[in-house]
């Protein structure tokens, strides 16, 4: 998955309310000071109350670099207010007086540290690596008594103070920053089960699961169906992809791991095994699983079981794979064989011919978005290629033109009807909380299919 430097720009615009409230929310303690001299004698100083009272966000802006993301905030405008000073001086004459004061700053920058991550689980963490809050002055302007010209000799203590306050606020900015991330990713499921309740898509990230360039932060997200009931993964590794294919916002590229993985775990469960009788074909059907019904094909078979029920028998020899086709879709090729047994009225079967079978099936995939998830369907359309060969028979050679006939009733009637109901029903894949995409689009290549999307976000 790859975000734009413009998505992480709008992400940034999020994240820049929440360092401000950060930043409006620093306090100053109480300063208590006493001075003593030989002029003025005995003065105890106390100033209590400090809190920004105006802020000001300036330009911002993002660098990705090596492994991380630098967020540099420029705030022009900060000013804070002292609700109270107030001294007493034990001079040579009792002096006391009070009043309030601002301090108006020339100018505060900040700069924020960002590197993603993952948790136990595959789930992204983004951590606030470091935050630098730099006051680049501070004055004070004293209102109040007629005494205020005391304030000045703690001028030069209150205005470090303030600096240092705010030079400190880089760990709240960092732990809100972190705290709320968290908020966001902690409930991301890493896994959805499918319809049917049999498989499950996982996509923790990869480790490591980030590469930075000057224009994109890709996440590394393994993809993969897996049998619940006995998973078990797919033994060939994922082969890197490129990214920034249409330059979106967010791209989501999936190459063929993710559809072998589901192949591979539909192969192992033994569903792609397919047993055909005679109350399993269309009433409309010319060729019917019966003895009888194959005798002007077959005479033989006729003749040495007569008017016997007939079962058919498809599967896979070797995995099927998958094939991306640019522009169009997918293509499924695999190898199968085509078992014909006769049913014996002792309950036994004979094994009368088999074959093998080089097919392959076109896939048209669709992504839209359902609700706040985005919701991928399919559909197996027809089988674009259909081989036959004899393996073995018990009946001599024979005519396998209407043995293709039932083969693709078969394929049209039972297999192909009974795969497209978990795959129009699709699978939902669920968003960050705030995130909405932008009519989605896909696109396939020759080696992977990328989902592409503008998006808009709030915090």
């Amino acid at each position: 998955m790859a975000l734009s430097r413009s998505s992480l720009l709008m992400v940034k615009d999020q994240v820049l309310p929440l360092v401000q409230k950060e930043l409006a929310a620093i306090q100053i303690p109480p300063i208590e000071q006493k001075h003593i001299s030989c002029i003025l004698g005995h003065v105890d100083f106390r100033i209590e109350g400090t809190h920004v009272q105006q802020l000001k966000f300036g330009k911002s802006d993002i660098v990705i670099g090596k492994d991380e993301i630098t967020v540099s905030i420029d705030v022009p405008t900060f000013h804070m207010h002292i609700d109270k000073w107030s001294f007493n001086g034990h001079c040579p004459i009792h002096m006391h007086g009070s009043g309030n004061a601002d301090a108006h700053g020339d100018g505060v920058h900040v700069s924020l540290s960002i590197s993603v991550g993952r948790d136990g689980a595959g789930r992204p963490v983004v951590k606030c690596r470091g935050c630098q809050v730099h006051l680049n002055g501070i004055h004070l302007q004293v209102h109040g008594s007629k005494w205020d010209f005391f304030i000045r000799l703690f001028k030069g203590i209150v205005e470090t103070q303030i600096k240092k306050a705010v030079n400190n606020a880089g760990g709240q900015i960092c732990s809100a920053i972190t705290e709320v991330s968290h908020e966001l990713l902690s409930q991301l499921p890493t896994q959805v089960t499918l319809p049917g309740d049999r498989f499950a898509l996982r996509f923790p990230l990869a480790d490591p699961p980030t590469q930075f360039t000057p224009e994109f932060v890709t996440l590394g997200i393994k993809g993969e169906i897996v049998d619940i009931k006995s998973p078990l993964e797919y033994p060939v590794p994922p082969q890197p992809h490129a990214y920034n294919i249409t330059g979106e916002m967010l791209q989501i590229a999936v190459n063929q791991y993710l559809p072998d993985s589901g192949l591979h775990a539909l192969f192992h469960s033994g569903l792609l095994d397919v047993y055909v009788t005679d109350k399993d074909l269309p009433a409309w059907s010319p060729l019917r699983l019966n003895t009888s019904s194959w005798a002007w094909l077959i005479p033989s078979l006729q003749k040495r079981w007569p008017d016997r029920p007939m079962r058919a028998h498809l599967f896979p020899t070797h995995m099927p794979k998958c094939e991306f086709i640019p522009q169009q879709g997918m293509a499924i090729h695999g190898d199968y064989a085509f078992e014909m047994d006769v049913l014996l009225a002792n309950g036994s079967a004979v094994n009368v011919f088999e074959l093998d079978v080089a097919l392959s099936t076109s896939m048209v995939v669709r992504v839209a978005l359902n609700g706040t998830q985005l919701q991928v369907t399919g559909a197996i359309s027809e089988a674009t290629r259909l081989e036959l060969s004899i393996v073995e028979t018990l009946i001599g050679r024979f005519d396998l033109k209407p043995v293709e006939k039932i083969l693709n009733i078969l394929l049209d009637e039972i297999v192909i009807p009974m795969l497209n109901v978990p795959l129009k029903q699709g699978i939902l894949i669920p968003l960050v909380q705030g995130l909405t995409l932008k009519q989605p689009l896909l696109l396939f290549e020759p080696r992977f299919c990328v989902v592409s999307s503008d998006f808009s976000f709030t915090l």
